[in-house]
């Protein structure tokens, strides 16, 4: 994977591609992988999904290794019963993560703390559950985007 390649995951509701209606734009100057989920195949959430199987997945999908996935107490506790707000959190070592909320969930914003603190950018863009199909939501990926492709030029 390059440093063109922009991966978009989703959250509950809408899935894959579906999620990012206002970022399908973006695959005429990135390589864009809109993943899917466990338990989203239909478009219907299944609280079964198995978020560790899920980060051991894209993780190997973006490293080319699936060695850093969750593998501790705390995942294997979750598996078979993980909700997906109570899924092991993490980024890919090494990768650069940006995570956009919307300011209106404290729950959101807590989760989006901790990513922070283990190296993603975490931005407020308001337009509550959906910030990334905001103007002000468009912008930050625009600019977090440009400055990814100036570090790596």
């Amino acid at each position: 994977m390059d440093m063109s390649t922009v991966v978009f995951v989703h959250g509950s509701g809408r899935a894959g591609a579906a999620a990012w209606p206002e970022q399908h734009l973006l695959a005429g100057r990135y390589d864009c992988l809109f993943l899917r989920r466990r338990g989203f195949e239909t478009g219907q959430e299944d609280l079964r999904g198995d978020a560790e199987a899920d980060a051991r997945r894209f993780t190997a999908l973006l490293t080319g290794h699936d060695g850093d996935a969750p593998t501790g107490p705390a995942a294997r506790r979750l598996a078979g019963q993980q909700l997906p707000w109570e899924a092991p959190l993490g980024i890919v070592p090494g990768m650069r993560t940006l995570v956009v909320t919307g300011g209106w969930e404290p729950l959101y914003e807590e989760v989006a703390g901790f990513l922070a603190s283990t190296g993603a950018r975490h931005v407020v863009a308001g337009r509550d559950h959906r910030p990334q199909d905001s103007a002000d939501g468009q912008a930050v990926l625009a600019g977090f985007l440009a400055e990814v492709e100036r570090a790596a030029a």
